[in-house]
């Protein structure tokens, strides 16, 4: 099992056309989330010496996201969700397909004096009998 936190406000799920992702400001901005959500998985696994498991048929992974928020104006706790298992299996193929992701999301937490917007995420395997 492996924890981190991606410090910032989280960003949601958007549908972008292909064009979009590139272009606009929006693509952009969630192109910077995904990048900065892989880069502290990577300082995670590098810190703890664990690998993010690699979902399989035979692999199941699970995952769970607290979304932090710095007011009551934000997204849904499940897009946020979904855009940190997206930016980890991007693609399938080597890096895993997400469809052997399963998982939770918790209800929306805030900020305070002492937390920080951000994502709190854990993943873990467990093997499919």
């Amino acid at each position: 099992m492996i924890s981190f936190f991606v410090p910032g406000d989280p960003v949601p799920h958007q549908v972008v056309t292909f064009r979009g992702k590139f272009l606009s400001a929006r693509g952009k901005r969630l192109k910077v989330y995904k990048e900065a959500v892989r880069a502290f998985a990577w300082l995670a696994a590098r810190e703890t010496g664990v690998t993010i498991p690699v979902p399989t048929a035979t692999n199941h992974v699970y995952i769970e996201t607290i979304a932090f928020f710095r007011n009551q104006r934000h997204a849904d706790p499940e897009s946020i969700h979904k855009v940190i298992k997206d930016a980890l299996w991007p693609h399938g193929g080597d890096a895993g397909n997400d469809k052997w992701v399963g998982g939770r999301y918790v209800s929306p937490r805030y900020a305070s004096k002492t937390q920080e917007p951000g994502v709190h995420v854990t993943i873990g395997s467990y093997q499919n009998d």
